[in-house]
């Protein structure tokens, strides 16, 4: 296999997104990666209050991490959606479930999840860092299963 084919990327992938399967909900996700230029323009935009702190490496880690979530929250999360709760089989999409309610997958509701689950914010961060995930010969593979 050639570089080129081992580490390109689908641009639609990257930008539109897939979807993170975790049982009764779903949620999409692009890359964090340097073609994604939202998630560098929220960085940058959330972090410019913080650039000493940054440069300096001098930055709490609470606030390191309250930053990374909210980038999460504001670039890399494009969808939501939880399996209807009375048929179990139709998705809701653009909510996700907060205390066993279907509420907005807004971005408010999802930083709040990500504070509230930080394992699963690091899972999904992982997943949007995943080269293969985001590769077309990936999605192909996953669409035949």
């Amino acid at each position: 296999m050639s570089i080129e084919k081992a580490f390109s990327t689908s641009d639609e992938f990257e930008s539109q997104g897939v979807w993170i399967d975790y049982g009764d909900e779903q949620v999409r996700i692009t890359r964090a990666g340097a073609k994604n230029k939202k998630y560098k323009q929220v960085f940058r935009q959330l972090s410019k209050p913080h650039e000493r702190g940054l440069r300096n490496e001098t930055l709490e880690d609470d606030i390191a991490e309250e930053l990374m979530k909210r980038t999460y929250a504001k670039s890399i999360v494009v969808g939501w959606r939880h399996k209807d709760q009375k048929d179990g089989k139709k998705w809701v999409d653009g909510k996700m479930l907060v205390g066993g309610k279907s509420v907005d997958a807004n971005e408010d509701n999802v930083f709040n999840h990500f504070m509230k689950y930080h394992e699963f914010f690091l899972d999904l961060k992982a997943q949007s860092e995943k080269l293969s995930l985001f590769q077309e010969e990936e999605i192909e593979e996953e669409v035949g299963k």
